[in-house]
């Protein structure tokens, strides 16, 4: 992987096109690519801004370390997926420092999504506990794209229970789940509390958790002498920091 600080321009019909073609120059994964807008595109030779058909960007590789927790997590999904007997592509986003969002695109989305979510939220945790040994301190979200094979029926309006969920998020997020989806909440969350005990170092959870979901992290973590929650808000999502203290908050 190329990591030197070797600069590019490049230039696409749109921000994908560009990006893909710094990527193909550096000789890097479209993920590792760093990368500014050229302003300068926009302007005529006046100084004026002015229309243009194409996006010029300013590109650089990311240093190889950036990457690496993310790139382990897709090579572990693609495992995963391929012994479900499933097929996807898959892509991924660096989000932040030590933070990555895994993209699977699947004909079988439902199916990896599950009922409720559950079998997304299962693998949500696998992951999570999986990078644990060399990546613990990397966050990942996974997003599922679905792409329902009875879309060639007509039915574009979303399945009943589609339609639930949603209403669900609408009234604050408060889907029933398993008794068995609520003891591994529990366990994750008594897990990374100790975790914090360990090194005093703070951990977000980074997955996406519903109000009841993040009720029971509360209250899972409110019994544990030491460490503490707070809930914070992360661009649309309300997320939860465990960290060192004696009084659960949020």
């Amino acid at each position: 992987m190329t990591t030197s600080g070797k600069r590019i321009s490049t230039e696409g019909s749109n921000l994908a096109q560009a990006i893909a073609l710094a990527a193909k120059t550096l000789d890097v994964p479209t993920h590792c690519v760093m990368f500014d807008i050229d302003k300068d595109h926009f302007l005529s030779s006046s100084g004026s801004r002015t229309g243009v058909d194409t996006v010029k960007i300013n590109a650089w590789a990311r240093d190889a370390n950036e990457t690496k927790g993310g790139e382990a997590a897709v090579e572990w999904m693609q495992g995963l997926i391929e012994n479900m007997g499933f097929t996807a592509k898959l892509s991924m986003e660096v989000t932040g420092d030590k933070a990555a969002l895994i993209r699977v695109d699947s004909p079988e989305g439902s199916r990896l999504v599950g009922r409720r979510g559950s079998t997304l939220f299962a693998i949500q945790d696998l992951l999570v506990e999986t990078m644990q040994k060399e990546f613990s301190e990397w966050c990942f979200k996974i997003d599922i794209v679905r792409k329902e094979q009875e879309d060639r029926q007509g039915r574009d309006r979303p399945r009943r229970e589609d339609r639930r969920d949603n209403r669900d998020r609408r009234r604050g997020g408060s889907r029933r789940r398993s008794e068995d989806d609520v003891a591994d909440l529990e366990r994750l969350a008594a897990k990374l509390a100790n975790q914090v005990l360990d090194t005093g170092e703070p951990i977000e959870i980074r997955q996406s958790l519903n109000s009841f979901e993040r009720r029971v992290v509360h209250v899972t973590i409110a019994d544990i002498e030491g460490v503490t929650t707070e809930s914070f808000v992360d661009g649309e999502e309300k997320r939860i920091r465990i960290r060192s203290g004696s009084k659960t908050e949020g």
